[in-house]
């Protein structure tokens, strides 16, 4: 069931970003990736039987890692 507060994936992926020396600016961006990340996750995990809420979470924190692994492999 989808509908956690989406400004959980958003902090989630902004403090990741943070922890992980992005900066402020750049953790924003990965704040907002995180809450489209969080939801895709979210729908997956819930038709899997995962816990949908979990499944958001984990996803949002690690978004700023996924990003910049794809960035770095793609450009």
């Amino acid at each position: 069931m989808m509908g956690g507060h989406a400004g959980k994936s958003f902090f989630v992926g902004f403090a990741a970003g943070l922890v992980r020396g992005d900066g402020f600016f750049k953790s924003l961006e990965g704040g907002g990736a995180g809450v489209l990340t969080g939801r895709v996750a979210e729908s997956l995990a819930g038709r899997m039987g995962i816990d949908p809420a979990t499944a958001s979470r984990v996803a949002a924190a690690a978004t700023p890692d996924i990003v910049a692994f794809l960035k770095e492999r793609f450009a």
